[in-house]
């Protein structure tokens, strides 16, 4: 909690000395500190009371842990500001849509073709051109300046692709006769982690379920009646904006203490869209407009959500939600659905594809979308909703996920009509890769390959990404070497060129979006030639890396490394229900980015039978029993209820 403070206020520094200036810099220029002050004076006495007493309570049981005294970093009073200031930092990294958009503002102006490797994207009409040295230095200035900041932060505090799933049946298609509800969170694996469980109770009420240390209220769960989870939207609500700087601007000092370096004064210039996140040179800079720039009453929606007794009232609750912008599914007794939270920009005939000039009017934001606009759905004829990241109406993003996800979930809901929470756990921990799978099926329509064996156990396979498989590691390794070779060589390294450190790569799910592309470009022109390099490409890295076959296996390389040493091999990759995204290294996947942390199911009308299971523990302190004894009934699907009180239907 102490280092999300510090980071979202941009004062790292005063602990990590110079190796956090420059994310301090990027931080003041946001300004969270000030827009969560102007928010706090929108609260009623009623939230605030709240928030003043869940900070009692933290400040109550605070201790100075070894690490926070090594480092010499005083423990302070938790206050209500700080419980907001972590609501828009983590608002600001879902987000994810800027980082995307620099990238492919690179492309548009040196290799523009390249842009339908974001799946076959095609600018719009108006598409603004991105020409002129002038502007891509600003571009090439401007990433340079995010991946050092990257690099620069402490382990745990750098974001990585955000994710989820959630979904719910309605009662006819459960065995209990009422809806069933289900919900994944996917972020980066850390202990301790975001997720705290907890069950409120009170005597007009029952609460339950996943909260994030920082804040009240419970983000995922249920109460007596209503039950819900969250995605992220995924919906783009930021935009660069290229800036023509020939008059004043808004200006303001910011000071930031360096420990060892004393006191450096930072100029922080904006526009009336935002802060410019890059000097002006040569009259031109890069100026960011985001929907959280906007206070709102975040605690309001939370709260009123927490305490709604049917999908209705959580509705009339969420009109108060401005950021961060997630789709969160709901149920109530009789009614399932989605809606979408979050302030939407009212784009002119800007797209937020690429940066748009900020001197032609009609590319402006024209305000915000109503209320009623926001997607939204109820009771679909087919008896479920699934969000998974993917698209959610036309026009939001070009940066949603490829929908492989949402698909595989389906069909699973689709197959029975007697759910249980059983069934919803075979889902969440379900590990059949659609993508992977169709690399399989292209390699056995080769004749012959100098390793038959490679082709007999692709043939074999079941397309489930099991830790413990041979097949699975060729399928995925095999998968990513086609993405490589099937691009052209001057694009390899800006899409997973090794030892990258692009935003594009960490960040909106980007290989899951871009293999299936590839595929179908490989699978239209039945180019078998190139599946065939690609498996030789993969025994001769799998070879150097792994060494003689027969040790081979998928958890060999995905996997993560768990805080108290261990080397832990996992199911599942990017796109399948069970996530285990990673990172391209060294040509090969790497390092998992993103696991489902956290799982749900929740029984409407039954809080008492909410089942979870939490990676890796309840505890945040390293030298407790629960820090890490959640990790095994994680990994093999093994729920408890969350409930203190005794199920009523085991």
């Amino acid at each position: 909690m102490e280092m999300q403070r510090r980071l979202a206020s941009g004062r790292l520094s005063e602990i990590f000395s110079r190796l956090t200036l420059r994310a301090d810099r990027f931080m003041r220029k946001l300004d969270l500190v000030g827009l969560c002050r102007r928010e706090l004076e929108l609260y009623r006495a009623e939230e605030l009371s709240a928030l003043e007493a869940y900070c009692e309570g933290v400040n109550f049981r605070a201790q100075r842990p070894p690490a926070m005294r090594a480092l010499a970093m005083p423990l302070t009073q938790w206050t209500p500001l700080d419980c907001l200031l972590w609501v828009k930092m983590m608002a600001f990294g879902l987000a994810a849509n800027w980082e995307q958009e620099l990238l492919r503002g690179q492309l548009a102006g040196e290799q523009p073709e390249a842009l339908q490797c974001w799946g076959a994207m095609t600018a719009p009409p108006g598409f603004p051109q991105v020409d002129g040295s002038a502007t891509r230095l600003r571009l090439q200035e401007l990433r340079e300046e995010w991946e050092l900041i990257q690099q620069s932060l402490p382990e745990g505090l750098t974001p990585a692709g955000p994710g989820s799933n959630a979904w719910a049946v309605s009662g006819r298609l459960s065995a209990t006769g009422r809806p069933l509800l289900a919900s994944d969170p996917h972020l980066a694996p850390k202990a301790p982690d975001s997720w705290y469980q907890a069950e409120l109770l009170w005597p007009e009420g029952h609460v339950l379920g996943a909260t994030m240390a920082g804040f009240p209220g419970v983000v995922i769960g249920q109460n007596r009646s209503l039950a819900w989870g969250a995605t992220n939207s995924f919906i783009d609500v930021q935009d660069l904006f290229w800036e023509r700087v020939d008059g004043p601007l808004q200006e303001r000092w910011e000071e930031i203490r360096v420990r060892g370096f004393g006191v450096q004064r930072e100029l922080v210039q904006s526009t009336e869209r935002g802060p410019l996140l890059v000097p002006v040179r040569d009259g031109h800079s890069l100026s960011l407009a985001w929907t959280g720039q906007v206070p709102g009453q975040f605690f309001r929606a939370l709260f009123g959500l927490n305490f709604a007794s049917d999908l209705s009232q959580a509705r009339a609750a969420m009109r108060h939600w401005v950021a961060p912008s997630l789709c969160y599914v709901l149920a109530d007794l009789e009614t399932i659905g989605y809606q979408v939270v979050g302030h939407i920009p009212r784009r002119g005939k800007g797209s937020g594809l690429v940066p748009a000039p900020a001197w032609q009017e009609e590319f402006l934001w024209r305000g915000l979308l109503d209320f009623e606009e926001w997607p939204a759905l109820t009771n679909p004829e087919r008896g479920f909703v699934v969000c998974a990241n993917h698209g959610l109406g036309p026009d939001l993003s070009w940066d949603f996920n490829s929908g492989v996800r949402a698909q595989r979930i389906e069909r699973m809901l689709a197959a029975r009509s007697d759910h249980d929470w059983r069934s919803f756990a075979e889902i969440q921990m379900d590990i059949f890769s659609q993508t992977s799978r169709r690399f399989a099926d292209l390699c056995l329509k080769l004749k012959d390959f100098s390793q038959p064996w490679m082709l007999n156990d692709l043939r074999s396979w079941d397309g489930k990404m099991r830790a413990d498989s041979r097949a699975a590691l060729l399928a995925a390794c095999g998968l990513l070497c086609l993405t490589e070779l099937f691009l052209p060589e001057q694009w390899r390294g800006l899409f997973m060129g090794p030892e990258t450190h692009h935003p594009l790569l960490k960040r909106g799910g980007h290989l899951s979006r871009l293999q299936p592309w590839v595929l179908t470009q490989v699978e239209s022109r039945l180019d078998l030639e190139l599946v065939e390099q690609a498996l030789r490409l993969t025994h001769e890295r799998l070879v150097s890396r792994l060494g003689h076959p027969g040790s081979w296996s998928w958890g060999r390389l995905h996997g993560l490394r768990l805080p108290f040493g261990a080397w832990l091999p996992l199911d599942g990759d990017a796109d399948t229900p069970n996530q285990g995204g990673y990172l391209c290294d060294r040509e090969l996947p790497g390092s998992i980015c993103l696991i489902g942390s956290f799982r749900m199911i929740a029984e409407l009308g039954r809080p008492e039978n909410c089942r979870t299971c939490h990676f890796p523990g309840q505890s945040g302190r390293w030298d407790s029993g629960h820090y890490g004894d959640g990790v095994e009934d994680w990994r093999h699907g093994r729920y408890t209820w969350l409930s203190a009180r005794e199920s009523s239907n085991p």
